[in-house]
């Protein structure tokens, strides 16, 4: 027996649990690829229990500031 040795991101597994038919194969998808990474993902995503510490409105950053941030990184 061959063992895969290849773990999908998470995009692609959601791309699989989307092309699924109906709930049944949705979750065989996903209990295929169960990860604890994937489970707290979703965990954090989903469950209405947990507060995220981020404040509401818009981002202090601008995108040139983003862009300018990546081109000192990137170009020092």
């Amino acid at each position: 027996i061959m063992e895969e040795t290849y773990r999908p991101l998470f995009h692609e597994i959601f791309t699989k649990v989307n092309n699924a038919k109906d709930k049944p194969k949705k979750v065989k998808v996903l209990q295929a690829y169960r990860t604890e990474a994937l489970e707290m993902f979703l965990k954090g995503a989903l469950d209405p229990n947990i507060t995220w510490l981020i404040p509401e409105g818009d981002t202090p950053e601008t995108r040139d500031d983003v862009y300018s941030t990546l081109r000192r990184i990137v170009c020092w």
